[in-house]
């Protein structure tokens, strides 16, 4: 089990969840899904490594679905053309790799991740990548991907106390300009 193949494929996960870590704290999108795309590049060579071809071929998925949302981004209009396509490419790409009932976890947790990364609202991105990452706790322990397993967990971990930070900041915000209003209309 600890091949060269192996440590290298875990090395991969270490580096890719440090670059993922990091989208859970940025407000720009277009930052977020460019950091996406490297995670997503990291990642396939860590499932070539393992030889666990749904992976690859979701995560390959996922550096075009990344290149195509990130030059959407520039768009103000929502593409639904590029989320439809992601979409059935992912769940073609799941079907022709399927192995094992397994499989199916990665499937679903790249489509809900697929729709987290297409639409602008960045607090559901991180709900939808919760919900990739407890998918991909369940594929990770089939792969045998132990260090990508824990490193899930972590990620879910500081996904959700961003979800609390910027839930807490807006809560703030909101507090203030509501204070502000008041203030005004009292002046007036």
């Amino acid at each position: 089990m600890w091949t060269a193949k192996y440590i290298f494929s875990q090395i991969c996960v270490v580096i890719a969840v440090s670059i993922f870590i990091s989208t859970a704290y940025i407000k720009n999108r277009k930052t977020v899904v460019f950091l996406n795309c490297l995670v997503n590049i990291l990642y396939a060579v860590q499932y070539i490594l393992l030889s666990r071809y749904t992976g690859v071929i979701i995560n390959v998925i996922g550096i075009i679905r990344c290149i195509w949302f990130y030059f959407n981004a520039k768009r103000e209009k929502k593409d639904y053309i590029s989320l439809i396509v992601c979409l059935l490419l992912v769940i073609g790409g799941g079907i022709f790799t399927f192995s094992s009932w397994v499989d199916i976890f990665a499937i679903i947790g790249s489509v809900i991740f697929t729709y987290g990364l297409w639409q602008p609202n960045l607090m559901l991105y991180r709900f939808s990548a919760i919900a990739n990452h407890l998918c991909f706790i369940v594929y990770n322990i089939f792969c045998q991907a132990y260090i990508a397993l824990v490193f899930e967990c972590v990620i879910i971990i500081l996904t959700t106390i961003s979800i609390f930070k910027f839930y807490i900041e807006g809560k703030k915000k909101n507090d203030q300009n509501k204070a502000q209003n008041s203030e005004i209309s009292e002046n007036k």
